[in-house]
């Protein structure tokens, strides 16, 4: 990372029209060392000094960017510095979807194609800089980060760590990441940290309050098993960070209330802008822009998210959700406001759908979860339930005016996907849907069994046709229903587009 008169300078990137490439491996190639790329993709000069070059790889929810070892430009293969270990998941990475079946080329002179990006030549240990508007980069602050850590708390299993701690009225930016294996979710970067919280550390009491954290490599604060209890993170800034935001797996009681947390994830994708999984109150939050999840975690248990308001997630990476929980129970996610999520689509490539990018997701062995009274504008999936049990969907509002003329894919447009036939025993209770959509609801190819109870929904769609195959439980297209939305959510002036500031 570079940080040029406070601000992030941009990782020179190919292509530099902002797409992707598209390697030609797929999913029965097990060597995780290697991929192929197309003839006449990648600039001769990139291939030939490759030295410097990292690639970011995608499949599927994650994306990794990995260092480049060697090229074979006579079987056009780039060889990867570490094994590209099967994305944090089983499985090989290599995707057969082309939507998916893509990656990018970083670090190259070639990529240098726009003012305020930078270029990092290791042999010559040289960073190199485009100034913004023809400045002289003499008269700029120009910062280099040199350590992967500002803060490191380190201590022992059952609270015998550092304790009663306050960070408080503080900037702490700037810090490096190296080229390393990243995790599922960037979990293996969590030591890069301006606030690193050692494994086991057993810390308690800690609090950053009124601070400003972030523009850095890594995250802002990292405690990924951790094991912190009572940690508050209160009234802060935090933002473009390259990783997480604020990490705090096997923590709690937790609360993060009251913080901008924005734009993480700027180097792996993969990393929501919160990870909190135990005894966690996330509440009043405003929480915008990321390449995945806003928050997210696995295992995660007695936690409530709250009047949060979350705007343009999912906008690169796929099935993952602006709030997602995987293997995660008892939660309640309650009067949150839910914004653009999921509406980058990819319409030229040649699998062309919105592949589980919900506002909600409740994914594999989720149960017990309430997500009720949360309003959603712009997404065209609201909620998604994945292998689910025992959970209610109630009192939610969801707008979407979102359409893409000729592609007529369900997911993209449900409201409330009823999963693939593997969910059942869930509630769903007194929602109302007003889409535009061709398809509101998936009741085609979901399951009769996913809900236990269906009933007071309310839908309704512009193209009434679209509208079909629904179970007992909803009323469609009420003539009284685009009025009683304007009413009754948005006092009678229309739908209005929220700004994150």
């Amino acid at each position: 990372m570079l940080l040029v008169d406070g601000a992030m300078a941009g990782r020179a990137v190919f292509p530099t029209t902002g797409s992707s490439l598209f390697y030609t491996n797929t999913s029965s190639d097990t060597n995780l060392w290697w991929f192929n790329y197309n003839a006449g993709d990648i600039p001769p000069n990139s291939l030939t000094n490759w030295t410097n070059m990292e690639v970011m790889v995608d499949w599927s929810f994650n994306s990794s960017t990995f260092g480049v070892s060697n090229v074979n430009t006579n079987t056009r293969q780039i060889f990867l510095t570490f094994s590209n270990w099967a994305g944090g998941g089983g499985g090989s990475p290599w995707q057969s979807v082309l939507d998916i079946q893509t990656y990018r080329v970083y670090n190259t002179m070639d990529g240098m194609s726009q003012p305020g990006q930078f270029y990092y030549d290791r042999s010559n240990q040289v960073v190199v800089y485009y100034p913004i508007g023809g400045k002289n980069p003499n008269t700029s602050e120009i910062i280099v980060p040199t350590t992967d850590r500002m803060w490191f708390l380190y201590g022992y299993a059952g609270g015998a760590g550092p304790h009663d701690v306050t960070f408080s009225n503080l900037t702490m930016k700037v810090n490096a990441v190296d080229r390393e294996l990243e995790g599922s979710q960037g979990y293996l970067w969590d030591h890069m940290s301006l606030m690193n919280f050692y494994r086991v550390c057993g810390s308690s009491n800690i609090t950053v309050e009124n601070c400003t954290l972030g523009w850095c490599g890594g995250n802002a604060i990292g405690s990924d098993d951790g094991y912190v209890t009572n940690f508050n993170i209160i009234n802060n800034e935090i933002g473009y960070c390259g990783n997480y935001g604020f990490d705090a797996q096997w923590a709690g009681p937790v609360l993060v209330s009251n913080n901008y947390i924005h734009d993480c994830g700027m180097i792996t994708w993969q990393a929501p802008g919160v990870r909190v999984n135990t005894n966690a109150v996330v509440t009043q939050n405003n929480l915008f822009n990321f390449h995945t999840s806003a928050i997210a975690d696995d295992y995660s248990a007695n936690c409530v998210f709250s009047l949060n308001s979350i705007s343009n997630c999912m906008f690169t990476e796929e099935d993952m959700g602006a709030y997602y929980q995987y293997y995660s129970y008892s939660n309640i996610i309650v009067s949150n406001f839910f914004q653009s999520v999921g509406t980058n689509y990819n319409v030229s490539g040649g699998y062309p759908v919105n592949l589980f990018r919900p506002a909600v997701y409740l994914d594999e062995q989720s149960s017990n979860t309430l997500v009720s009274a949360n309003q959603t504008i712009g997404c065209p999936t609201p909620s998604f339930l994945n292998i689910a049990f025992y959970n209610t969907i109630s009192n939610n509002v969801n707008i979407n005016t979102n359409s893409v003329a000729g592609y007529d894919c369900v997911r993209r447009y449900a409201s409330t996907v009823l999963d693939d036939g593997q969910s059942s025993n869930n509630v769903l209770v007194n929602n109302w849907d007003y889409g535009v959509a061709t398809n509101v609801y998936d009741a085609t190819s979901g399951s009769n069994n996913a809900y236990s109870t269906i009933s007071s929904n309310i839908t309704y769609s512009t193209n009434a046709a679209g509208i079909g195959g629904l179970p007992a439980g909803f009323i469609t297209n009420k003539s009284t229903f685009p009025t009683l939305i304007l009413q009754q959510v948005f006092g009678g002036n229309g739908v209005q587009a929220y700004t994150p500031h």
